[in-house]
């Protein structure tokens, strides 16, 4: 098994600070639906339908383009694509089914 690096270590802390920032920042329960707003939980399931959409399909092609610069094994990349998608289809099927239970 590979060592962890500073490399995989650093941008996983900058991202959790970041998430941290704007998860306090947004704490306020400021509905902002209908918008690409910054707080993704208050959000209608309907937006959070067309983030994931958007967002998955950006993930999986960065994934991807990174996995080539990056000297890991094959089972490596795979499993992480897999799990990317795994997670994409629970979100999105989860997010479906809230949206037409809401949308009654």
């Amino acid at each position: 098994m590979e060592a962890i690096n500073f490399y995989t270590i650093i941008p996983g802390i900058l991202i959790s600070i970041i998430m941290i920032i704007y998860m306090k920042k947004d704490a306020k329960g400021e509905n902002v639906d209908g918008k690409y707003g910054q707080n993704y939980f208050n959000l209608s399931y309907k937006s959070r339908i067309k983030k994931s959409l958007i967002a998955y399909p950006v993930l999986i092609l960065v994934l991807i383009v990174v996995s080539f610069f990056l000297e890991v094994g094959l089972s490596l990349k795979i499993t992480s694509l897999l799990i990317v998608l795994i997670a994409f289809l629970v979100e999105f099927i989860y997010n479906y089914k809230m949206w037409k239970k809401h949308e009654k």
